[in-house]
């Protein structure tokens, strides 16, 4: 699993080019955010499933983690209290 964004980005650009069969600069990703019970943001390919203590996303998925400084004061909507988790969609670009 990728975990640093040059990670994302190759493996972004990997799957695109393996499901379609093209080159592509820019990928479109739909998928789910939610907010842990201690604060971070989690990203997943596939709808959570929340429990005492936690999401848990259903394997396999891809499951993308900012860091605290990355979401910083971003998407304060999300909350740990939410019963279900927000449907969201990340657009990655290639930077050349």
């Amino acid at each position: 699993m990728p975990h640093t964004r040059k990670e994302l980005l190759s493996w972004a650009k990997d799957a695109w080019e393996k499901i379609t069969g093209k080159h592509q600069e820019e990928v479109t990703i739909k998928g789910w955010l939610v907010r842990e019970q201690c604060g971070p943001l989690r990203f997943g390919t596939q709808k959570p499933i929340k429990g005492k203590e936690k999401w848990s996303f259903n394997i396999p998925c891809w499951v993308f983690e900012p860091t605290y400084y990355e979401c910083k004061g971003s998407f304060d909507n999300v909350q740990w209290s939410d019963e279900e988790p927000t449907p969201a969609t990340i657009t990655i670009k290639i930077e050349k």
